[in-house]
């Protein structure tokens, strides 16, 4: 393949040419995966879309702070009204200063399966607190 650059290019641009091939071809090879990656990413990716259905206070039977050097996060363990229980996170220390004997949830439906999850919300969202 070589001899064939050179008689095609000569003897100098073939040799600058194979030089930036064993250079650069692994780092030009990663760099069109990760466009193709990413582009796919945007392309097919298609999100569930989700509905705020209200706020639901919920009674805390207990909270755990796990922390690092690098993070400060909040596990709280709550029971709703009609007696499922469910392990909530979060990294916001104004929500984890509202939560006391019971904490303020917002309640999300998923717009195409229907399936409800939960997420801590700061407690002045709830009616009645």
């Amino acid at each position: 393949m070589f001899l064939f650059l050179v008689r095609i290019l000569g003897q100098y641009r073939a040799e600058v040419l194979r030089y930036y091939v064993r250079e650069y071809a692994v780092l030009g090879i990663v760099a069109i995966l990760a466009v193709a990656g990413v582009l796919s990413l945007f392309l097919f990716l298609n999100p569930e879309r989700h509905v705020h259905d209200g706020y639901v206070i919920g009674d805390v039977s207990g909270v755990l702070h796990t922390s690092s050097d690098t993070s400060n996060r909040f596990i709280v363990d709550v029971r709703l009204p009609d007696g499922s229980s469910h392990r909530l996170t979060t990294r916001h220390g104004t929500i984890m200063g509202s939560i006391s004997d019971r904490a303020c949830l917002e309640r999300r439906r998923k717009e195409t399966s229907g399936r409800v999850f939960y997420s801590l919300a700061p407690a002045q969202k709830c009616k009645g607190w």
